[in-house]
């Protein structure tokens, strides 16, 4: 896939692959998003949600780790520290169900 060269199409466009196609799709894009607008909070999260929903825990420790650095409030980072400690709610729902049609 081809990725246009302006900012904020990228990091729509990474978003919009993030809500509505497998996060891998969005890796790339939001990766390009943030190096190009890197004081956008919101950007960062959508990284980090797409490293954690591909299941890649380094990629998105990597990522909060360089929030921190950015200086980003630090109470929503060790919120999104502790995410990465426990299922994600996707896995979880798919553990309940699988649990649910064995009883």
């Amino acid at each position: 896939m081809t990725v246009p060269n302006h900012p904020q199409i990228i990091a729509e466009l990474g978003v919009l692959l993030l809500h509505h196609r497998p996060p891998q799709d969005a890796v790339i894009p939001l990766e390009k998003a943030v190096k190009a607008q890197p004081i956008f909070f919101d950007l960062w999260v959508c990284l980090f949600e797409a490293h954690q929903r591909c299941g890649n825990l380094v990629k998105a420790r990597e990522v909060l780790a360089s929030m921190r650095q950015k200086g980003f409030p630090e109470k929503e980072l060790t919120g999104f520290e502790q995410e990465l400690s426990e299922p994600h709610p996707d896995r979880l729902a798919s553990v309940h169900k699988l649990l649910g049609q064995h009883d």
